[in-house]
């Protein structure tokens, strides 16, 4: 895997952060999803241990910002 991927998936991530900052949570959860699929193609095609140990973080902060998008979701009582 080349840093341009890592680079990519960073950008794209604080995109999301950014959204889900501004409570634009529609969008937030769509960018995430586009995001999260193109981590787990990446994860599938990865042909080293170091590739998944680099992948493994982003898996882990998808995660992250799906639980923030769900919270934002609830409706305030």
């Amino acid at each position: 895997m080349d840093a341009t991927a890592i680079g990519e998936l960073k950008i794209k991530y604080q995109e999301v952060i950014d959204l889900i900052a501004q409570k634009k949570v529609v969008e937030a959860a769509l960018k995430l999803s586009e995001v999260t699929e193109k981590v787990n193609d990446l994860i599938d095609f990865a042909t080293s241990d170091k590739e998944l140990q680099e992948l493994s973080p982003f898996q882990i902060l998808s995660n992250h910002l799906q639980l923030k998008i769900d919270l934002l979701k609830l409706p305030l009582n």
